[in-house]
């Protein structure tokens, strides 16, 4: 009898729903493990018969070929620091694309929904005919059209021109008038003549004064030095670089940004408290604008009157004034010796290249303008399609209670916005890290065409494929990790009853069932 019911127990259990499908499950991944496994043997049977079995050690090996954009790297350098270079220069793209990409998608995602016809459309435009063009052809158009035919570096455009500027009357009038009448417009009530017609008015007194030439006549005459430069060979910007005293400085950026987010939050708080709304970024940004300008003049007003400079060489010390006339100072020399915290260098043209500032090369810039302009087009209709998820009567009531179009986005249109927006979101910022490896098609030494480099130099190809994928990897699920953050920070919050935490749960999970044996 014992033995039939164990038989029936059996069979009920093998004939069991969810038995089997444990057992199809594991066995489907027997199958699967079995067939990575027979392939894997056989690449790596066909590898070593090669001699080129998988392997890291080559990256302790001389590279031996140099690389654009690559900084203190020669080529005596190693496989790794070549790879190290490639991994720079991909984050140096993703990061400012992520950055400049939000912007902009924002600005046109908001742009439309406008009221007004030309900028809607024009918003639309951008969006149909960028996100319906290939990515790659976008990055040939950008490099081949647009950068390569820039002036030649001897003809560069230079920002500001270089010599005396006239600034005439006009532009001063364009700056002031302008802003003034959009301000005194928007305050006109809606829906009247007056508003309607303070635009026209302006703009036709604008266009008077024009005509009779009264705006002509100089303001100012500036003797101005171009402190960028734009031509074929990419862009050249100042840089800011840090002098010896930087890092005396940075305390009081450090105090600064803790005042600014304690003051922030008390300031958040008080308005949950009272219901009063404070500007508290505001406050807390003109909070650590304070301490950092103190700061800086504190480190500034201690200058040094006397340097240490290498004369025939001998090691003498002499006035840094004269130093400097006597061009003994090296350019470390100069940044120790700086009273400053920071100091701008400004680029310049030395022959056939730019020396000093940041040099963006043609194949950045290239890159960089195709990501962020076609990730853009995506990322404004994201914006746009979680702005029209915002009930109206939302907006509706933040029109009741007086609010201006700025301030409903602010405070009542984009924080509840944010909730649709994020989660695909961070899918167009995976997308763009991704496509960061188009880069090989116009050669610029990203990680993955820097790898491509050292798989023909020492024929890894296993090695240098599993690195790059392990590149992409990682940095796409750091970027999926910090938008889960943003996203869980974003999503509405609702009570939970308290249960006591793990350990009560389980003890109540066990009297429940003492209970029902009981009974």
């Amino acid at each position: 009898m014992s033995d039939s019911n164990l038989l029936k127990r059996l069979a009920s259990f093998l004939l069991d729903v969810r038995t089997i499908a444990a057992l199809l499950q594991i066995a489907f991944i027997i199958v699967v493990v079995a067939v990575v496994v027979s392939v894997g043997d056989s690449m790596f049977d066909e590898l070593r018969r090669r001699n080129i079995s998988p392997t890291f050690n080559f990256l302790n090996n001389r590279a031996g070929f140099d690389l654009a954009d690559s900084g203190d790297y020669t080529a005596n350098a190693t496989y790794r620091d070549a790879f190290m270079v490639g991994v720079r220069n991909t984050l140096r793209v993703v990061v400012v694309g992520l950055v400049l990409t939000t912007i902009l998608g924002t600005i046109v995602g908001i742009c439309l929904l406008s009221h007004n016809w030309l900028v809607r459309n024009i918003a639309r435009i951008y969006v149909e005919i960028l996100r319906n063009t290939p990515l790659l052809v976008q990055i040939f158009v950008w490099f081949y059209i647009v950068i390569l035919p820039m002036p030649r570096i001897q003809e560069s455009i230079e920002l500001p021109p270089d010599g005396i500027t006239v600034i005439p009357v006009r532009w001063l009038l364009f700056v002031v008038f302008i802003p003034l009448l959009v301000w005194f417009t928007h305050r006109l009530p809606e829906d009247t003549l007056a508003r309607m017609f303070a635009p026209i008015a302006g703009v036709a007194l604008l266009i008077v004064a024009e005509m009779l030439n009264l705006f002509s006549m100089p303001l100012l005459q500036l003797e101005l030095q171009p402190i960028a430069f734009i031509s074929n060979r990419g862009v050249a910007l100042p840089a800011p670089v840090a002098t010896a005293r930087f890092n005396e400085w940075l305390i009081f950026l450090i105090a600064g940004f803790a005042l600014a987010l304690g003051l922030w939050w008390f300031l958040r708080r008080r308005t949950e408290q009272t219901g009063r709304r404070y500007p508290s970024l505001l406050y807390g940004l003109l909070v650590f604008v304070i301490v950092a300008g103190a700061g800086w003049l504190v480190i500034s007003s201690r200058p040094v009157d006397t340097a240490l400079v290498t004369v025939d060489g001998e090691v003498v010390e002499m006035p840094l004034e004269q130093a400097r006339e006597e061009n003994l100072l090296t350019p470390e020399l100069e940044r120790y010796y700086e009273p400053t915290p920071l100091t701008i260098n400004l680029p310049r043209r030395a022959g056939l290249r730019y020396a000093d500032g940041m040099i963006l090369l043609p194949e950045y810039t290239a890159l960089l303008l195709a990501l962020v302009v076609y990730t853009s087009a995506f990322v404004a209709e994201i914006v746009r399609a979680g702005i029209q998820a915002v009930p109206h009567g939302q907006i509706e009531a933040g029109r009741a209670l007086g609010f201006n179009y700025v301030d409903l986005l602010r405070l009542i249109i984009l924080p509840q916005a944010l909730r649709v927006i994020i989660p695909p979101l961070g899918n167009q910022y995976l997308n763009l890290a991704k496509n960061s490896s188009l880069a090989i098609a116009i050669s610029y030494t990203d990680v993955f065409q820097v790898t491509g480099t050292i798989i023909n130099q020492t024929g890894q190809s296993v090695s240098g494929i599993l690195m790059v994928m392990a590149t992409y990897l990682i940095l796409s699920l750091v970027i999926a990790a910090l938008m889960n953050v943003i996203n869980s920070r974003f999503q509405l919050k609702t009570s939970r009853t308290n249960t006591g935490g793990p350990l009560a749960r389980l003890r109540a999970r066990f009297a429940r069932r003492a209970s029902a044996v009981t009974r």
